[in-house]
């Protein structure tokens, strides 16, 4: 009788006030700026009818929009972490997740380049969920004894520059569900104020699972509580970063996550984090990269979701003593090494070279860069993977660039990907290139 009288009230209202106040998908705590969200209306709980029309805005494109070139994405780190956007990195218990996400915090904070990719040097904001700051210091310990021994003087901008938020054993979920509805906690718009007050550019929260006391597998429960990562993004200003868990059982890598496909689908960014088999490590050249992963301490770190550029070469981490991962640049075996050669070159010249036409020569004078073990194994190998790619097309002649050397013989290239153009050269079909790709 209760509920028969409480369904006639809500019907009237309805029939009088013409809005929506059914049961609601994602809801908020009744407040002073509490909203409902039903059907995709957007409904403030505490405003008129009238007031309502006024909620959902729009504006018409501006002319600029139609004629002038638009702004390219930012990232915090090129091109894994896109501002105001949600980057996963995925992987099972143990491969090494919180070290990588940790030494990135480090990297970024410095602007030094990790994972053959730039890094802006911003504030990042490291959110431990899991363990405990005694845990996070050691670990800390570990990644900061392994950076280049030139950056040991600047470790104490760290004290400035990486912001702990120790949450272990405190309830720091974003969302939970009673009644069947997602409720938005308090905990979100915190967040953005103190990202905010602190100038925090990257949010790593680790682990995502504790975030939430949603059903993990509910795709609905899921989109709505990515919604809320999105908004922390958006309104600080930052990237977000989730460490989260891959299943048990193995299907596409692009949708790896553990539970509902709404999380890698919310995600603009997706980094998954896989060991390289004992039977895969005569695919090497190096016998340091042989042993690890026969040892299972060689980590592969594949871009499976990329919304905003092309996918980022694999990269190689070797595990170390104490778990930290160490970055490795293995060439391979005659059955891939040229295209593998290639895509790093080809990164080296978007990310740091910034573009700029190359020649021979670049690759004599930066190849230290390229390759930061800091040996010349493999030079030789570049040079012969940029001919390659000269013959099959995806390395193009350009004129001399201002200020470059006045030597009547050099020839500078610009490079395009070996995944967004095809080979414009007859010549595609004998390269080795072109055979490496289609292996």
């Amino acid at each position: 009788m209760i509920y028969f009288t409480l369904q006639c009230v809500r019907c009237y209202f309805q029939k009088i006030c013409g809005t929506v106040l059914a049961t609601t998908l994602f809801d908020r705590p009744l407040s002073d700026n509490a909203i409902a969200r039903d059907e995709g209306h957007i409904i403030p709980q505490d405003l008129d009818s009238e007031a309502y029309l006024d909620v959902i805005n729009g504006e018409y494109v501006p002319v600029d929009w139609l004629f002038e070139e638009p702004p390219a994405h930012e990232f915090c780190v090129d091109p894994y972490v896109p501002f105001g956007a949600v980057t996963i990195i995925n992987g099972h218990g143990g491969v090494g997740k919180s070290l990588l996400a940790l030494k990135m915090a480090v990297h970024i904070t410095f602007g030094l380049p990790f994972l053959n990719a730039p890094t802006n040097g911003g504030k990042v904001g490291y959110m431990s969920l899991e363990d405990s700051a005694l845990e996070f210091q050691q670990r800390l310990y570990k990644v900061a004894n392994t950076l280049p021994y030139r950056m040991m003087p600047r470790l104490p901008e760290l004290t400035k520059k990486l912001l702990f938020i120790d949450r272990c054993g405190i309830p720091t979920q974003m969302a939970s569900n009673p009644q069947g509805r997602v409720v938005e906690s308090d905990i979100p718009d915190a967040l953005i104020d103190l990202l905010k007050a602190h100038g925090v550019k990257c949010l790593i929260t680790d682990t995502f699972i504790r975030t939430h006391s949603l059903s993990e597998n509910d795709n609905a429960q899921m989109g709505a509580l990515l919604v809320l990562f999105e908004k922390i993004a958006k309104e600080a200003g930052c990237a977000v970063m989730l460490i989260h868990h891959q299943p048990k059982d193995k299907g596409s890598k692009e949708y790896a996550s553990r539970g509902a496909s709404a999380i890698t689908d919310n995600a603009r960014s997706v980094l998954c984090l896989e060991k390289v088999t004992a039977k895969d490590a005569d695919k090497f050249n190096e016998e340091i990269i042989k042993k690890a992963a026969k040892e299972g301490r060689l980590v592969r770190v594949e871009h499976t979701k990329h919304n905003y550029t092309a996918k980022h070469p694999d990269q190689f981490l070797e595990i170390t003593k104490g778990g930290v991962p160490v970055e490795r640049f293995p060439t391979f075996c005659e059955d891939g090494g040229l295209e593998q050669r290639y895509t790093e070159m080809f990164a080296w010249f978007q990310n740091v070279w910034g573009g700029k036409p190359i020649t021979k020569t670049t690759i004599d004078e930066h190849y230290t860069v390229m390759r930061p073990e800091g040996t010349n194994y493999g030079k030789e190998t570049y040079k012969k993977a940029l001919q390659e790619a000269i013959d099959a097309g995806y390395a193009v002649e350009v004129g001399r660039p201002a200020g470059a050397s006045t030597n009547p013989s050099a020839k500078y290239y610009a490079l395009s990907s070996l995944e967004e153009q095809e080979p414009s050269s007859p010549s595609a079909e004998n390269s080795t290139l072109a055979d490496d790709s289609e292996d």
